[in-house]
């Protein structure tokens, strides 16, 4: 009988290996499962027959009581568990413990799905286990609306509906909004948001960036002083960037949600002055970003809107290892203002070779002006600009002590304004591509203002004079003085991109809501300790805490013999 007694335990083995692999393939009747379940069975019917008597006993033992409980308790803690499970399952609930946030969507997406007001489905075409990444995506969508659901649809099973919805390759993602829909082919947040934002008729802001006085190509995203990037970030915020040459047309469209005027090298005509100062008293929407020595024939337009452009370099005194302090024209900015822009605004942003912008120290009735961003107390506003730029010296004597305002947000209200009717409705296209055409010098660009003549200006106000104003009139205005932080080199270098998109966020909307941070891109998490914590951690897991787990355990060992 003894023989027979390994039986019990190799019989339980065979059969639980039998049930699990039968369990995770879901074929009963292959050679192993059935293997293991016959042997398994058999071992274990041979090991009972031959020990009924030892079994018959130990069943009114006391062990066996002790092993009743334990398979009671067992028995309680799986059914808690597997009922915590099944309530998780039916009540989901997400949250991102990431540093960055990198699992969750961005604030926009979220209040464009919590204003979603018919359903909206998504259809993702990606062959068998090769969809897991959309799957991640799609369900962070489906967590933050009810609306929103998807399917994953294999188009080598379902070839009816990739003819259906003309889907030509895998990883191509369908967005059904009623009877509309639209073909996704870049598995991102930003597309996917923007698709969205298409098909649902949200409205498209049409930002124009002005041209033809040397400003940088906004359709450049190679080159390092281009602003192809920042175009870039614009549309994956839904916007539509377009470039304005605006000595060539009689007024600012419009149709135009932010006019930005970048980095100009060569001065305005006089009616390109008038044109912006006309759609700014009529509350347009303006972002200007001014060099140092560029531009003084906007500082007037600025100034009777409560902005002081100074005409000066700001310096900033860092300190480098092993160098000491030494001043450079290239301050990190973490000093913010009390504004929607930077409400929720705490982190660097780095410019490069900037000027001060103020607020004016009595500002007109109906205005309202607020600083953005200051550099540290260690800098200073050098106002002997000739100096910096052809000898690199500094002289502090004198100057504006830091920190120093560089950037500043304008409201106008109603009472400042003086609206008047657009003359045009949308800038006509040009022949020049998207970069615009380039102006030469001033006589070039008189002759090609030479159709906007005094007559048709008159005619311009006097139909305006006669237009309703619209009841919500509000105009907003950012001035900083740099442009440079912006440009393809310099965009993603801290946080520049983030607190320039919440700049376009407060320009271009009426709920300040709205100005959040953008997803975090996943950055490496690192701590540096000096050399006293870096022994203190090591003395602390490696010697003192196995030391006090090996004496614990002697002690407890020792009281037991004893």
């Amino acid at each position: 009988m003894t023989s027979y007694r390994s039986f019990g335990m190799f019989g339980l083995i065979f059969l639980l290996f039998g049930i699990l692999a039968g369990m995770a393939s879901g074929i009963w009747n292959s050679m192993y499962v059935l293997a293991h379940l016959i042997s398994g069975t058999s071992m274990l019917a041979l090991y009972l027959f031959t020990h009924v008597e030892n079994l018959r006993e130990s069943v009114t033992g006391r062990r066996t009581q002790y092993a009743t409980n334990t398979f009671v308790y067992t028995g309680l803690t799986l059914a808690v568990i597997v009922l915590l499970n099944f309530m998780g399952a039916r009540n989901e609930y997400r949250y991102d413990a990431s540093e960055q946030s990198i699992f969750s969507i961005a604030p926009q997406t979220a209040l464009l799905l919590e204003g979603l007001a018919n359903d909206i489905h998504v259809l993702a075409f990606f062959r068998e286990n090769e969809g897991q990444a959309a799957e991640n995506l799609l369900d962070t969508y489906t967590a933050g609306s009810d609306r929103f659901s998807y399917e994953m649809v294999d188009p080598d099973q379902r070839p009816e509906m990739a003819q259906q919805h003309e889907v030509t390759q895998y990883g191509t993602l369908v967005v059904v909004y009623g009877d509309n829909s639209t073909r996704v082919d870049d598995l991102s947040e930003e597309v996917l948001t923007n698709a969205l934002v298409r098909i649902t008729g949200a409205e498209t802001k049409r930002i124009y960036f002005v041209t033809g006085h040397g400003e940088p190509d906004i359709t450049a995203r190679e080159t390092p002083d281009g602003l192809g990037q920042l175009a870039a970030s614009l549309e994956n915020e839904g916007a539509e960037v377009v470039p304005l040459l605006l000595a060539t047309v009689p007024d600012v469209p419009a149709d135009a949600s932010l006019l930005v005027v970048a980095s100009p090298q060569r001065p305005f005509l006089e009616n390109e002055i008038g044109s912006l100062g006309r759609y700014l008293d009529r509350g347009g929407r303006a972002w200007f970003l001014l060099e140092p020595q560029r531009s003084d024939e906007l500082v007037p337009l600025l100034a009777e809107r409560g902005i002081v452009v100074g005409d000066n370099v700001v310096i900033d005194v860092v300190v480098q290892l092993l160098a000491g302090p030494s001043a450079g024209v290239e301050p990190v900015v973490s000093d913010y203002g009390f504004h929607p822009i930077t409400e929720l605004f705490n982190q660097n942003t780095v410019f490069r070779i900037v000027r001060s912008i103020e607020p004016a120290e009595e500002l007109p009735d109906g205005i309202t002006a607020s600083t953005l961003a200051s550099t540290s107390s260690n800098s200073w506003a050098e106002s002997n600009v000739d100096l910096v730029f052809e000898t690199g010296e500094v002289d502090p004597e004198g100057d504006v002590e830091g920190p120093v305002s560089i950037a500043v947000a304008t409201t106008l209200g109603p009472s400042i304004l003086n609206w008047t009717m657009p003359a045009i409705e949308t800038a006509p296209s040009t022949n020049e591509g998207p970069g615009g055409a380039e102006i030469q010098d001033e006589t070039e660009g008189t002759n090609i203002a030479s159709d906007i003549n005094e007559s048709e200006s008159q005619e311009i106000t006097e139909a305006g004079a006669d237009a309703t104003a619209p009841t919500d009139l509000e105009g907003r205005i950012v001035v900083v003085g740099d442009a440079d932080w912006l440009s393809n080199s310099r965009l993603t270098v801290m946080y520049n991109e983030d607190l320039a998109l919440n700049m376009v966020g407060w320009l271009t909307g009426g709920n300040e809501s709205t100005i959040t941070i953008r997803p975090r891109a996943r950055r490496a998490s690192r701590i540096t300790l000096t050399d006293t914590q870096g022994w203190g951690v090591f003395y602390a897991t490696v010697l003192l805490l196995p030391e006090l787990v090996l004496l614990s355990g002697l002690m407890i060992w020792w009281r037991r013999r004893r």
